[in-house]
């Protein structure tokens, strides 16, 4: 992909072991959700390349809408530096956005580097959590504790 200038992105989990029979600890970076790359561009044109170069290979369709999912550059951006700082706050939820609306206020963050991000904040095993829709998956980040937020009104 980087050969014909295509954007990609890759999240990855670290995961610790101890090393066989020494007490060193090592990490091995994983694919969090295996098959799992986000890329930067126009649906159409994507599929078209994964056509031609990765057969078999298909954009995810958004659940709501069936349509190729599109994550804005302005939730992607926010999202990459998250894990390229700090992978292991990052969790991927199992049921859709909307379910997590249920009694809940739409928060907008205002500082810090996850700033213009659009969520709920739920608490999950005693942490904050803000949870997003990237892409028609529910993703919870930790750690937003010092995080300034103001209310999303629905139009």
């Amino acid at each position: 992909m980087e050969k014909d200038n295509i954007t990609y992105f890759v999240h990855k989990s670290v995961i610790y072991y101890r090393k066989k029979h020494t007490r060193g600890i090592q990490t091995i970076d994983k694919p969090t959700v295996s098959g799992l790359i986000f890329l930067k561009g126009i649906p159409q044109k994507l599929q078209e390349y994964l056509d031609l170069r990765f057969t078999g290979y298909h954009l995810v369709n958004d659940c709501s809408t069936h349509r190729p999912a599109a994550i804005p550059d302005t939730v992607m951006q926010p999202f990459m530096r998250v894990v390229d700082i700090s992978p292991e706050r990052v969790r991927f939820l199992l049921k859709p956005f909307r379910y997590y609306a249920g009694g809940n206020i739409k928060l907008r963050i205002t500082s810090g580097f996850l700033a213009g991000l659009e969520g709920y904040v739920i608490r999950i095993d005693r942490d904050r959590n803000l949870v997003l829709d990237v892409g028609g998956m529910s993703v919870a980040i930790s750690g937003v504790h010092c995080e300034k937020f103001e209310e999303v009104e629905d139009i």
